[in-house]
């Protein structure tokens, strides 16, 4: 996916992370031009890893979970796309910002 100049700066301004971005792109839900991860989202998939790593008893913690635990940080991501191109990416704050 291209990222714009505009994506990039302000990516690296709020501290949101490849990873990150990854994240809300794989598993977050489309709300028109925006890919949502919302807080609640982000913690049932955090619970449900925690719940797997107990079973299978993994010596560390996969890479995405602090990824993810940043997003929870954040309270949520939002990245918008608009036809395969990547324009901004900000923190959730709820389903009064959506824009």
């Amino acid at each position: 996916m291209y990222k714009t100049h505009h994506f990039k700066t302000r990516a690296s301004q709020r501290a949101i992370s490849q990873e990150m971005i990854d994240l809300v792109l794989e598993f977050g839900v489309r709300v028109r031009n925006q890919v949502v991860l919302s807080r609640n989202h982000a913690e049932e998939m955090l619970r449900e890893i925690k719940r797997l790593m107990r079973r299978s008893r993994l010596p560390q913690a996969p890479p995405p979970l602090r990824a993810l635990r940043h997003v929870l940080d954040k309270g949520g991501l939002v990245v918008v796309e608009v036809e395969g191109v990547l324009v901004t990416a900000y923190a959730y704050g709820g389903r009064r910002r959506l824009r």
